[in-house]
């Protein structure tokens, strides 16, 4: 009788954690269709110049003139070609979380997605800790990175940015873990595409030209 007590015992345990968790979930979900999710703005952070490639080319001389390859990738670059990956472009992915009023605040523990520009790029993306989404607006900034390489100047062809994923998510900050799926779409304006587009180029030049003016300015 005792053992058959234990176990009755023990199975509801089981089922009131399941029931939870249940209920957590279900209150997450709730919690998450009131997000209003908006990608607002892509942005080029910063840029590492190709080490094997400069190192291969020499960009770096002693010379008052510029190395004669360094001199043919800046010319095909004014022209908008590029034939080999130049360098690693770091981005950040912003979207605007807006939750309304009295709803639960939600901590965001964790990202599973991909940044596809159209066709042209498929990129994992992921997220800095300590995010929320709490009642109100925040900005949740998504990070990812791409070689520049030929496919630079196709991004003018690109009409349209989507986020796609799953999000993991909790009530406290190292509470269980709740994951939902996500999939955000946003057209992107000719303007916004010319000023990512130029603001590679420009940083791909300063890695070119800068390692050779550095290389030729006298040592302090």
């Amino acid at each position: 009788m005792k053992k058959i007590l234990v176990t009755l015992a023990v199975a509801f345990s089981c089922l009131l954690i399941a029931g939870c968790a249940t209920v957590q979930k279900i209150k997450a979900g709730k919690t998450l269709q009131k997000v209003d999710l908006a990608l607002t703005s892509t942005k080029l952070d910063s840029l590492k110049g190709n080490q094997e490639l400069f190192e291969k080319i020499g960009t770096a001389t002693k010379s008052l003139l510029p190395n004669p390859q360094v001199v043919v990738i800046v010319q095909d670059l004014a022209r908008g070609v590029i034939n080999s990956v130049l360098a690693t472009a770091y981005i950040s992915v912003n979207a605007n979380a807006t939750l309304p009023e009295g709803a639960d605040t939600l901590y965001v523990r964790n990202v599973t997605a991909t940044l596809f520009a159209d066709s042209l790029y498929e990129l994992a993306v992921s997220i800095a800790d300590s995010n929320i989404i709490a009642p109100g607006t925040q900005q949740l900034t998504f990070y990812t990175e791409f070689p520049i390489d030929k496919r630079l100047f196709n991004i003018m062809d690109v009409n349209e940015l989507r986020l796609k994923g799953s999000i993991s998510v909790s009530f406290e900050p190292t509470s269980e873990l709740i994951s939902f799926d996500f999939d955000e779409k946003r057209i992107v304006t000719a303007e916004e595409k010319k000023e990512f587009v130029d603001n590679a180029r420009e940083k791909v030049l300063n890695a070119l030209v800068g390692d050779w003016v550095n290389s030729i300015l006298p040592n302090n």
